[in-house]
């Protein structure tokens, strides 16, 4: 009888261990495969106001996550949008496209280097991300993309510095 309990426990143990791996190696990151061509994301956007040729930076700025992070972009989106033309701002995972408008103002759609990306095609292509990305851009390819989060956390703030 105690031999028998013994196998199930072993067995249980056994399935949680093959479980975790699974989650584990599923969930991994590093594998990410991020779209390249990011002037067809761009000029398939919501703006087409945008000039996808003189484009050298993309912040992509998710409505969730870590806040602090998300902060410091929307900090530089304040600061710059409708400033610049070599960077663009995508704003991604809002589940109400009104909650956009409450937050950073209604005349927001009507600025140049702003892309509200409702139906969260920069996500469907690899940029998910509870951290804000920044895409360096090349001739419309994608070159680096750097995270603004706890372990880069002067990611925004050299992305300042560059323009």
């Amino acid at each position: 009888m105690i031999f028998i309990i013994s196998i199930k426990i072993k067995m249980r143990i056994k399935l949680v261990i093959i479980v975790s791996l699974v989650l584990i190696l599923g969930c991994n990151n590093s594998g990410n495969k991020y779209y390249e061509d990011i002037s067809k994301l761009l000029e398939n956007s919501s703006n087409k106001n945008i000039i996808v040729d003189s484009i050298k930076y993309v912040l992509i700025i998710p409505n969730a996550g870590c806040d602090s992070c998300i902060n410091e972009a929307e900090t530089l989106l304040i600061d710059y949008k409708d400033k610049l033309t070599s960077l663009t701002f995508v704003l991604t995972t809002f589940d109400i496209e009104k909650s956009i408008y409450l937050k950073y103002g209604y005349d927001i759609k009507q600025n140049k280097n702003i892309i509200i990306d409702k139906n969260n095609h920069f996500i469907s292509n690899g940029f998910n991300s509870i951290y804000p990305m920044i895409l360096f851009v090349e001739n419309g390819k994608l070159k680096k993309v750097e995270l603004q989060s706890p372990e880069n956390p002067d990611a925004v703030e050299n992305l300042r510095k560059m323009l």
